[in-house]
């Protein structure tokens, strides 16, 4: 395993996520015009729907959180939660199994649908401040690591580059000489993905329970990012 420090916006990629989030929801609020600025995109955006727009757009929100849990789950039990949570890029495996044989930046794509679904609950600024920041970020992120694997594997990782896109599955699974397979751990793969569990759980208790379930959503949100940073200091 080559271990190269990555630049310093790679290894604080998590605090840049963090802090779009932050920058989203309270400057989104701070500088959205209007006589109803604190209102969420969801609501705002759902009233040009009809009646039951808002709902149907929490309902997609919910979907997207849902959906980037389990995409992170599915990939993060082929990388191990050790290599998610690297401060740097690797380059020990050039993995093509599970969704990697589909698209070759499943995390990402999750980390992509969680600014969609979470962002959809801050001002209609903010989301696109969220969703805007989440996208660039995940562009160098990608950059920084494809850079990486192309020194290491040469001609295979170019093949593996032109067989599987980065973020839109191709419709079947590709194959690829000299890449390897791994075999998945379920137990890693959730171990990795507590965060992203915990915003899924709060975002379903908000879309059938409504602002009444808001301590319980933050609660299980805040318990879930804390929890997480302790299972990185233990033992894999």
């Amino acid at each position: 395993m080559t271990q190269r420090r990555s630049p310093w916006w790679y290894r604080f990629r998590e605090l840049i996520f963090a802090a779009s989030y932050f920058v989203g929801f309270v400057g989104g609020d701070a500088l959205t015009p209007g006589n109803d600025p604190t209102l969420p995109t969801f609501v705002v955006a759902g009233r040009f729907l009809g009646d039951r727009g808002p709902e149907l757009l929490l309902a997609l929100a919910t979907l997207c959180v849902i959906g980037c849990w389990a995409i992170r789950v599915w990939g993060a039990s082929y990388l191990r939660a050790a290599v998610v949570w690297n401060q740097n890029a690797l380059n020990h495996r050039l993995i093509v199994a599970g969704p990697f044989r589909y698209l070759r930046d499943p995390l990402y794509l999750g980390s992509l649908l969680l600014a969609v679904g979470f962002g959809l609950l801050a001002p209609p600024l903010g989301f696109a401040l969220i969703v805007v920041a989440n996208a660039i970020l995940v562009r160098m992120l990608i950059r920084e690591e494809a850079a990486l694997m192309r020194a290491s594997y040469g001609e295979t990782y170019d093949a593996y580059r032109a067989a599987v896109p980065s973020l839109v599955p191709r419709l079947g699974p590709a194959d690829v000489a000299g890449s390897e397979t791994v075999r998945p751990s379920l137990a890693q793969g959730l171990r990795s993905e507590i965060f992203s569990a915990g915003f899924a759980i709060a975002m379903v208790l908000l879309a059938f329970g409504g602002p009444r379930m808001l301590p319980e959503f933050y609660a299980i949100g805040i318990s879930g990012l804390l929890v997480s940073q302790v299972l990185r200091r233990l033992p894999a």
